[in-house]
């Protein structure tokens, strides 16, 4: 999927036989394409409404537990990017409409 011009869904076994969305899930790693996906989810919830799930998604980093010295170096390196994918996250999230229920 990764490269896809498009975005892609993807759906439960029997999702037809059901004939209606729970909930819509869209990954989020603060990339262009992630703010046009989260865009097209939140768009497909408000149609069908439903609730938007944003899952936060970024790639581990080698040396991402390692745990810098000195006197302001209290997280590791994941915990760090982590946290600023969290408020980028949230920001993302200010920006769909206000009548939009989103977990994240």
């Amino acid at each position: 999927m990764s490269g896809s011009p498009v975005p892609v869904a993807v759906a439960p076994r029997g999702y037809c036989d059901r004939g209606r969305l729970a909930s819509v899930g869209v990954g989020f790693d603060d990339s262009p394409e992630s703010h046009l996906a989260v865009n097209w989810a939140a768009e497909l919830a408000s149609r069908c409404g439903v609730g938007l799930q944003l899952i936060a998604v970024h790639t581990p980093l080698a040396l991402g537990g390692a745990v810098g010295t000195g006197a302001l170096a209290t997280e590791s390196v994941e915990q760090a990017l982590g946290q600023e994918l969290q408020a980028k996250g949230e920001t993302a999230i200010g920006a769909l409409p206000s009548d939009l229920s989103v977990e994240f």
